[in-house]
């Protein structure tokens, strides 16, 4: 299909980019303490004392195995540098047994904690740089706030976290759209051609549509954040008790996009930089993003920028979540 392969293309170039080295480096410490190596006076009060060295070796077990399950391992290790900074900053083994007890109680507590459904993928956030780390922080905490409710037949946001919210779909009759949905099968050759040149809608869609097995909906929606509403239309190709995939959350073979105003057809303005693979759109704070499925296994799905267009300027993937198997 065009779109599947258009969006994996947009994915591998654009999720995968290069980051700045510092991203992919900047680590936080968990080994232990080699004291044949101690230079500091810190490590040095650490290694003469047999309680703050016994303290030491518990936290790094426990830190590989919080790191591990950690939802978010960005502020993961961002806690672990605090914690350094804060223990580097003692100046007596009072101090300093305070502060790893602190952290060892903090360790048990992840660990004890339920264990989340996503995570968010550390290697694939150009966001960091951007400014848009807040809406990733936003989603994985909405998902995992509905693991209870796994498996999700249509996309949810909790209600705990107030700043995501869903567009207003209306459910349209895809019956009386066959020329629209023809078009998002179309391929580059196709795509401006004449309707008598394009090539027929798939014949196993075609067959949900006639069993009632697809839907479609639109609304009316600044995607492109120019201050101007599109009429923005989603096509799932199956019913979502026919695509789990094995998986835990809702996909069901998901194409967004925007219409012309015919309806007839997909508006040529917005299909050079489309996510048509998106599964749905997500507000945080009032701007639109995409939801979008890599196709992978372990499961994923990205979070990015809004839709490009000849008048607007977009970015892509903003971050990427795992699904986690139980």
């Amino acid at each position: 299909m065009r779109f599947a392969s258009m969006w994996i293309k947009k994915f591998i170039a654009l999720g995968f980019a290069a980051l700045p080295l510092a991203l992919w480096t900047a680590t936080a410490q968990a080994a232990s303490l080699d004291c044949a190596k101690a230079n500091t006076a810190i490590e040095k009060m650490i290694c003469a004392d047999a309680e703050l060295s016994k303290l030491d070796k518990e936290v790094e077990p426990l830190y590989r195995q919080a790191n591990e399950r950690a939802a978010d391992p960005v502020e993961f290790k961002a806690g672990q540098r605090q914690w350094l900074k804060s223990r580097n900053s003692c100046k007596d083994a009072a101090c300093l047994a305070q502060v790893y007890h602190a952290r060892l109680a903090a360790l048990q507590a992840l660990l004890q904690a339920p264990k989340p459904c996503f995570r968010l993928l550390e290697r694939q956030w150009p966001e960091v740089a951007s400014g848009h780390y807040p809406v990733c922080v936003d989603v994985l905490k909405s998902m995992n706030a509905l693991c209870a409710d796994l498996p999700l037949c249509e996309w949810k946001v909790s209600p705990t976290v107030p700043s995501l919210s869903l567009p207003q779909w209306e459910e349209l009759d895809p019956k009386k759209y066959l020329k629209l949905i023809q078009h998002m099968y179309q391929t580059p050759r196709t795509f401006n051609a004449p309707e008598e040149q394009w090539t027929p809608i798939p014949s196993d869609v075609l067959r949900n549509i006639q069993e009632g097995k697809a839907r479609l909906w639109h609304a009316w929606l600044d995607v492109d954040r120019d201050g101007e509403k599109e009429n923005v239309v989603r096509f799932h190709v199956q019913s979502c008790q026919d695509t789990y995939y094995g998986t835990a959350y809702y996909r069901t073979g998901s194409v967004t996009n925007v219409a012309d105003g015919s309806m007839n057809r997909l508006d040529p303005r917005f299909d050079d930089g489309f996510s048509t693979a998106a599964m749905d759109v997500i507000f945080y704070n009032g701007q639109a993003f995409i939801i979008g499925d890599d196709f992978g296994e372990p499961p994923k799905f990205s979070v990015q920028e809004t839709f490009s267009s000849n008048h607007g300027k977009g970015k892509r993937s903003v971050c990427v979540f795992e699904y986690l198997k139980p």
